[in-house]
């Protein structure tokens, strides 16, 4: 049953990454934005 769920947490957390990622880009790129204009 642990190892069942570690990687069904392992999962989610594969899940959320990209999505983390994109935001952090987002705000990387209006905080750019910013600064050129």
């Amino acid at each position: 049953m642990k190892k069942k769920k570690a990687r069904k947490r392992d999962g989610l957390l594969l899940d959320l990454l990209p999505q983390a990622a994109g935001e952090l880009l987002l705000l990387l790129f209006r905080c750019l934005h910013k600064l050129f204009i």
